[in-house]
């Protein structure tokens, strides 16, 4: 059973986004959602990894976190569960993506990462394709309390199985503060993959972002005893770009 506090942080960031008129609700994703998703203005196709058209996804592997304003989607996520055991995580994500883009010469992939991500293993949730309809970024405690919530639901929903949130942050989003603004506290590793010529989308900058469980419950109890962390930082000016 999550810790009370999970469900509690849970709560404040729904009330939050509430207030500012945004319903937040997970789905296992299927084609029809999918097509919906792409669909969305300046929005980028699903990643492979979390693509339902490539991967074998139910209610016990998947979900997405999807943020409406009224009726129109205005912010997905998308996370998914795997259970590498001791196996080396750079390895897990180098064959992820060697199984969705085509095995030839040209899309090689290999992990850069070392033994400093050692503690990176067993249940892994994997986070990705956070996405904001143009008229509704800029607001950092918005997006930090989707974040939050997508933690809470991952962390609720696998409890006894997950021991990371993990995420690939672009290196232009890395420098940028994104990586602890979307929530991942507990280490971050630059230039993860070796890609010999990166796809469509995927770049050997990279860098590869993490959350344990320990962290994850440390941060939420720091935000229930300061709600103002939560819903009214102090903002560096650079992050509101």
């Amino acid at each position: 059973m999550p810790s009370t506090s999970v469900f509690t942080m849970a709560a404040m960031c729904l009330e939050y986004m509430s207030a500012k008129g945004y319903d937040l609700a997970d789905y296992t994703i299927d084609l029809d959602l999918a097509d919906q998703i792409e669909g969305l203005p300046s929005r980028n196709p699903i990643q492979s990894i979390l693509s339902p058209a490539k991967n074998d996804f139910n209610s016990n592997n998947s979900f997405w976190l999807i943020m409406r304003k009224g009726s129109e989607i205005v912010g997905t996520l998308g996370a998914r569960f795997d259970n590498i055991g001791d196996n080396d995580v750079g390895m897990h994500l180098a064959q992820m993506h060697s199984r969705h883009f085509p095995r030839d010469s040209n899309t090689k992939v290999m992990s850069n990462l070392d033994e400093d991500a050692a503690a990176i293993k067993g249940g892994l949730i994997y986070m990705g394709d956070v996405f904001f309809a143009k008229e509704h970024r800029g607001d950092f405690a918005k997006t930090q309390c989707f974040c939050q919530y997508a933690f809470c639901l991952a962390y609720a929903r696998w409890w006894h199985s997950a021991d990371w949130i993990i995420a690939l942050h672009r290196q232009t989003d890395a420098l940028n503060g994104k990586v602890l603004q979307h929530g991942f506290t507990s280490t971050s590793f630059p230039a993860v993959q070796n890609w010999l010529s990166p796809p469509h989308g995927r770049s050997g900058q990279e860098y590869l972002s993490g959350l344990s469980k320990p962290h994850f419950l440390r941060n939420i109890r720091r935000f229930i005893e300061n709600p103002d962390l939560l819903v009214d930082p102090i903002i560096p000016r650079r992050w509101l770009a």
